[in-house]
């Protein structure tokens, strides 16, 4: 794999590098869960190599304090002080391991002091708020099952290992010359995807993206999160500098170019807000955002923290991330909304701006907008789907779309759909009015005529299906509701929702849904499908994948019963194999097989099928049915059925065929 890596400018003299690590993650979209992990104590010189570094392991004397300790150490520079169960962690450079190591020794503090070192491939060790990675580095996270893998560190690392020439030479200038890698080796569109979304729906500035290192696509599914921000800076006598980070996304969870374009608004909020914050603030992440984007927004002080100790949500550097993605995005969902509530606009949107050093532009403009869908006289029928487009360069506030002068729906997205059935109302002209404002109460409306004209004399539409519930690459436990919207231009005459092609149990009225029970289904990706039948029989269908995860390994294999036919019996005309399966998860399909030749494959848990005389060789008296089912977990189980038939004899009986099809 050939890489290429961009360097910060600014880089002389030796200074102490900090690597810090937002860690969240996305399901279909939803926030679930972030981890914000700090890595102490990667030292420079001059940005062209890592400062080596060693860490001695202290066990102290009964009796001894931390204030003891601190106060022994406190003469000393560039070291940091962990905990590992009861001893002490001293992080240092080499250079001055005989100096502390000595006088440690010579302390009377300490049992015994030893050099620490540990596997190079093992995981992070340790309790508290300290532990030792893999370099013999300090590490301080919030979280006990958060690890830092080589395969993060890797990039921002390497980056931090370039020389000063290399770093100037390619510094970004724009989105467009971001450094993206793709790790998977699949996901390489993305690219393109991701550089021309920043560009043209994010807020960025040149410095923000000239310290964006690099965007790197990775696939792991050991971790539940879906982006990460890696975060890097040098401080030097208290000045800090140099800030900079790398995103990755998880292309395990994220899938479609939707989810990449979420994810992404949340990790560049990180690097936005933070890089401004660390580097023109000089406010560490370890410290509580300023007291004034705490009153404007505003945020409880006394719940909200400047870490992860009370929870994800609770963490102030999450909040105005999620604040930036709500504000500069077109997604405007918010995972702490549950706890912090919505940003305050403008004076939020302002303050986040305002970072850059630039001023809030007054804005005296309307929104853009366009009603994209019905075209001016359109003739239109059945379900319809009318599509709006509002844009501003500050923000929508919100916009609202009426028909014929009655308000119908209201949305503080710019962009969105408004489904309706043309059939509630009367063939003829309408009209549709749409109003949109900016956070500056700047408006604009637009009207546009149609005609709604319902016949269904040559229906050959299909109907229009859309899975609700769950969302597309969500990882699910237990028991879920299936939900999903299905209409069609006429009548609908059924809906079916699957599982790998297995129907579930479900209504036939609206809402449509189902329940699913996936500690019935091997751990995995699974596919549902939702599929809508008109009554002229045109057909509609959606798919979406999903993950369980329920840590149930299933190695029972399905039990058959076989009503028809019965062994050893005798048949002298037509006959059925009607056979079932039963299984401790679900039975996902089964299979007949006559004389060794497959006949019937039925997903599901039944079959039903008649042996009539073509599919059968009368030539032979003697015959074996096999009967297969399998489960979701691959397991699979077998009957066979012989019996036996009257020998065909041309010559004798010219009707044999005819009398043998009869029931």
């Amino acid at each position: 794999m050939k890489l290429k890596f961009k360097l910060p400018t600014n880089c002389a003299g030796r200074k102490r590098g900090i690597l810090g690590l937002f860690i969240l993650s996305f399901v279909g979209g939803l926030l679930i869960t972030s981890f914000f992990i700090l890595n102490t104590e990667i030292s420079t010189s001059g940005i062209k190599k890592y400062d080596r570094r060693v860490s001695l392991l202290a066990q102290p004397k009964a009796g001894i304090k931390n204030t003891d300790v601190k106060y022994l150490l406190s003469g000393f520079s560039n070291i940091d002080i962990g905990n590992l169960n009861s001893a002490y962690i001293i992080s240092l450079p080499q250079s001055k391991y005989d100096t502390i190591r000595t006088s440690l020794e010579s302390s009377n503090f300490f049992e015994n002091v030893n050099l620490y070192s540990e596997n190079p491939n093992g995981p992070i060790a340790g309790t508290d708020n300290t532990a030792i990675n893999s370099k013999g580095n300090l590490v301080w996270y919030f979280y006990s099952d958060v690890k830092i893998t080589n395969s993060i560190l890797f990039y921002e690392q390497e980056y931090l290992s370039q020389t000063p020439a290399a770093i100037a030479a390619a510094i970004p200038d724009s989105p467009d010359s971001l450094n993206f890698i793709d790790n998977t080796g699949k996901y390489g569109d993305k690219e393109a995807v991701i550089k021309e979304y920043l560009k043209s729906a994010l807020l960025w500035r040149p410095r923000d993206i000239a310290t964006l290192h690099n965007v790197v696509i990775i696939e792991d599914a050991a971790p539940t999160w879906t982006g990460a921000t890696l975060f890097s800076y040098t401080s030097d006598n208290g000045v800090i500098s140099n800030v900079g980070s790398t995103i990755f996304i998880n292309a395990y969870l994220a899938k479609t170019d939707y989810d990449f374009k979420n994810v992404f608004s949340h990790e560049y909020g990180h690097h936005f807000t933070m890089f401004y914050i660390m580097n023109d603030k000089q406010i560490l992440y370890d410290k509580p955002l300023p007291a004034q984007y705490y009153q404007l927004r505003p945020l409880d002080s006394s719940k909200i923290k400047s870490d992860y100790s009370a929870g994800w949500n609770y963490c102030d550097k999450e909040i105005i991330a999620e604040d930036y993605k709500y504000l500069f995005s077109p997604f405007k969902d918010h995972g702490a909304a549950t706890v912090a509530g919505y940003p305050s606009d403008p004076a939020s949107r302002k303050w986040i701006y305002e970072l850059t050093g630039e001023t809030f532009p007054e804005d005296k403009a309307a929104p853009t907008l366009e009603v994209l869908k019905p075209a001016q006289n359109e003739v239109i029928a059945g379900y319809y789907t009318s599509q709006i487009s509002a844009i501003d360069n500050t923000g929508i506030k919100n916009v609202d779309l009426s028909l014929d002068g009655a308000l119908k729906y209201s949305s503080k997205a710019g962009i969105f759909d408004y489904y309706f059935n043309t059939r509630d109302y009367k063939n003829g002209p309408h009209t549709f009015s749409v109003t949109a404002c900016d956070i500056y109460n700047n408006c604009v409306s637009k009207n546009v005529d149609f005609v709604i004209h319902n016949d269904n004399s040559d229906d050959t539409l299909p109907p229009g299906v859309d899975i609700l519930l769950p969302n597309d690459g969500d990882i699910i436990t237990g028991k879920i509701e299936v939900k999903i919207k299905a209409w069609d231009n006429f009548k609908l005459r059924s809906v079916n929702i699957y599982i790998d092609d297995v129907a579930l149990d479900m209504n036939q009225k609206r809402p449509f849904t189902a329940i699913l029970d996936t500690r019935k289904l091997a751990d995995g990706i699974h596919v549902i499908k939702a599929v809508a039948e008109d009554l002229r029989h045109n057909k509609g269908e959606a798919k979406i994948t999903i993950t369980t995860k329920n840590g149930v390994i299933d190695t029972e294999a399905p039990k058959i019963t076989v009503e028809s036919p019965v062994k050893q019996s005798h048949h002298k005309k037509s006959f059925y194999i009607r056979a079932t399966a039963t299984d401790n998860t679900m039975v996902t399909k089964m299979e007949a097989y006559l004389d060794g030749k497959l006949i019937v494959s039925a997903s599901g848990d039944k079959l039903n099928i008649k042996i009539k005389r073509k599919i059968i060789s009368l030539d032979q008296e003697k015959h074996v049915i096999s009967i297969f089912a399998y489960d979701a977990s691959g397991n699979k189980s077998y009957e066979e059925i012989d019996f036996t038939t009257i020998k065909h004899d041309n010559k004798k009986d010219n009707n044999f065929d005819k009398n043998w099809d009869k029931d």
